[in-house]
């Protein structure tokens, strides 16, 4: 007897709103990978159910990998140069995006991502957990682990950060410094590994100085708190 399938309005909802932002805002080869329709396992069910009662409140349906990295450069400057409507001059993208080594953030290894299929993404919004403060990516990983969670890729990041900017106003999301006293939200890329070991992470933000999203070269000396990392939920869609 073959096994139930469902799709939960939210996933059907979020399917439409995936194709018609990458279509528009992004490149449109990114909304032509995603399925026509999607409708959850039992497996798969489980974990977007999990997601809800986790409080992970955002649903965005990715491309697969490989259609990330073919239209990566594309997509990147798209996400991290575009005016963004109804936000202030001083919070928009003035300058290129400031990626470092590029080929390594677009072709270095991810964790827990289909590199053929779609996948869901869920995700808190809101600042940086005050939980992932002061505390290093090994740590955070484990934490993370424990939980059966995930982090965030470099190009969910641009994703994110650009449709939290476009709900609230702001950058206040990720903004690499400090704002009316309250601690900067520099996000640790958890799922990204660049070089040898868990250590060698990645961490992202928006420049202020130059309104431009950048990555950190340099990870702190010592836990800071004004670094954390922004947990998700990964619900692959391949069979």
């Amino acid at each position: 007897m073959p096994k139930s399938k469902t799709t939960p309005t939210p996933v059907k909802e979020a399917l439409v709103v995936a194709r018609t932002y990458y279509r528009e805002n992004v490149v449109p080869e990114l909304a032509d990978a995603l399925p026509n329709a999607i409708a959850l396992n039992d497996k798969q069910l489980e974990r977007y159910k999990l997601g809800r009662r986790q409080g992970f409140d955002r649903l965005w349906v990715m491309p697969p990998v490989a259609a990330q990295v073919a239209h990566w450069e594309q997509s990147i400057m798209h996400l991290g140069t575009l005016m963004i409507m109804n936000v202030e001059p001083d919070e928009q993208y003035l300058d290129d995006p400031s990626l470092g080594e590029e080929q390594l953030l677009r072709r270095a290894p991810l964790r827990n991502r289909p590199e053929k299929s779609s996948y869901l993404l869920m995700y808190r919004s809101g600042p940086i957990e005050a939980s992932t403060r002061f505390r290093n990516p090994p740590d955070l990983i484990a934490d993370f682990d424990q939980h059966g969670w995930n982090g965030l890729t470099p190009f969910e990041y641009a994703l994110v950060q650009r449709l939290q900017c476009e709900e609230v106003g702001d950058h206040r999301w990720d903004s690499l410094y400090k704002v009316n006293g309250k601690p900067a939200n520099v996000h640790f890329l958890l799922d990204l590994t660049i070089g040898e070991g868990k250590q060698m992470r990645v961490a992202i933000g928006y420049y202020r100085g130059k309104l431009e999203m950048g990555f950190v070269n340099a990870m702190p000396a010592r836990p800071s708190p004004d670094y954390g990392a922004t947990p998700t939920i990964v619900v692959p869609l391949g069979k």
